[in-house]
């Protein structure tokens, strides 16, 4: 009987210890939402300081010299675009393409976690470093 006792302990405090992680793991994926919710917060302020900006308001100068940067950024991605217009010419195009298949894709057998980018097993449903539920 004593033997039974032994066993049964040990799966309640195994037991425990699941539950026990499985809370953090919950925890873990809750304080990534609030995280994720702030920096979407402060986006959202970046980007009405900035329209304020466009719209002729004077901000403070710290501030002006963030927006002067997004105005660089912009006209930077302007003209990179600009320069792959060109480089797509119709005459690099080719009219058809055949394309032979002869090995099969590599199966992949880990994935990163959406929330924090930590490499998971793609069939498992939750990420093993914040908890954060994966699939779906």
């Amino acid at each position: 009987m004593a033997l039974m006792d032994k066993l049964n302990f040990a799966a309640k405090i195994a037991t425990e210890k699941a539950n026990e992680a499985i809370g953090s793991g919950k925890l873990a994926v809750k304080i990534k939402k609030e995280e994720y919710s702030i920096e979407e917060q402060y986006k959202k302020i970046g980007e009405y300081y900035y329209q304020k900006r466009v719209e002729g308001v004077d901000l403070d100068p710290e501030v002006d010299e963030f927006c002067l940067a997004i105005d660089l950024s912009k006209a930077t991605i302007t003209e990179l675009e600009e320069q792959m217009k060109d480089l797509k010419t119709p005459a690099e195009v080719p009219a058809a393409v055949e394309v032979e298949f002869t090995e099969t894709a590599p199966v992949l057998s880990e994935t990163p976690c959406p929330v924090c980018g930590a490499a998971v097993p793609v069939e498992a449903k939750f990420c093993g470093a914040c908890g954060s539920p994966l699939g779906e």
